[in-house]
């Protein structure tokens, strides 16, 4: 008679980014997990506990398995293997989320406390968000120099890997003057994070400073990209933004906008205000239009010479 045996354990949110289960990381319950048997057939499934916690029993001791973690939309899997303890790790395949096993030779086939507890699977979920507010206060004409406060976020729960980035995007009408902030590289209109960003945590500040070259109203639109070497994000970033961007009809969270509204410097002459100049000036034109239409119309005046009296 074959011994049947059990496996399982942990699927968790890796929240520090470092592959292992590490004190205070949460389960993911809901999750599907699929059993395999060496031919491909579907053998048994579950779903994770509240805990986050799995098993299968009835394995056929020594028999080679797959175990299959489905990994929820918008969710990605963390780094596998990493470290020298197999309890800890993840081992599912970041792509497929699936992990190739020999079932024990033996053991008590318990749904609990199962027989090789090794088997887990951890997650990344983490979401940039930017904020963008204009610092300047008071009237702002041509020639005003501008400076925005650009608050970055990772809504989290886990960390975002360091190399985010934040980019302004400058319309015509404002002249880059500089960007600047702590714990970044900046390079003309992008600074990149030199250090992670973990999860429910804002990023450190960024200021730009542009001067008003145009003359109208503008919108300035700015954005935070992951890391090149980092996973999706829960909401990525989508199509770059660019100029025309109005970033309250995109789908992502990622980008920002702020309007700069311009002062229309008022017409006047040295020494006083040109709108009652104006009116004034054009009151006398049309006054002296009407007494010289007045004039016209009466004609010279003809003298009376009935009396017998004749012209000079």
């Amino acid at each position: 008679m074959v011994a049947v045996v059990s496996v399982g354990d942990q699927v968790w949110i890796d929240t520090d980014r470092d592959g292992l289960q590490s004190a205070g990381e949460p389960g993911v319950e809901g999750v599907t997990v699929n059993l395999y048997d060496s031919s491909g057939a579907v053998v048994a499934t579950t779903t994770t506990d509240e805990e986050g916690f799995y098993s299968f029993t009835d394995l056929l001791a020594g028999a080679d398995y797959t175990i299959e973690f489905v990994k929820p939309a918008d969710w990605s899997f963390t780094t596998p293997n990493a470290g020298s303890d197999p309890g800890l790790d993840s081992d599912a395949d970041v792509v497929t989320g699936r992990v190739a096993i020999t079932a024990p030779l033996s053991g008590t086939n318990s749904a609990t406390m199962p027989d090789d507890p090794s088997i887990d699977a951890g997650f990344v979920r983490y979401n940039l968000t930017l904020a963008k507010v204009l610092e300047t206060s008071g009237d702002i004409t041509v020639g005003d120099e501008v400076t925005f406060k650009l608050t970055p976020r990772n809504d989290g729960p886990s960390t975002a890997l360091a190399g985010w980035s934040v980019t302004e995007v400058l319309p015509a009408g404002l002249t880059f003057v500089s960007m600047s902030g702590t714990g970044y590289d900046c390079t003309g209109t992008t600074c990149v994070a030199s250090e992670a960003l973990s999860g429910g945590t804002d990023g450190p500040v960024i200021t730009v400073v542009a001067t008003v070259s145009g003359k109208k109203d503008l919108r300035n639109v700015a954005y935070v990209d992951k890391s090149p070497e980092d996973v999706d994000e829960t909401v990525p970033l989508g199509p770059v933004p660019t100029p025309g961007t109005d970033t309250d009809e995109t789908a992502t969270d990622n980008d920002a906008q702020v309007s700069v509204v311009l002062k229309v410097p008022d017409l006047a002459r040295t020494g006083f205000e040109a709108g009652p100049w104006l009116l004034s000036g054009a009151g006398l034109l049309i006054l002296g239009a009407i007494l010289l239409l007045v004039a016209r119309l009466r004609g010279p005046r003809r003298r009376d010479y009935s009396d017998g009296s004749s012209p000079a």
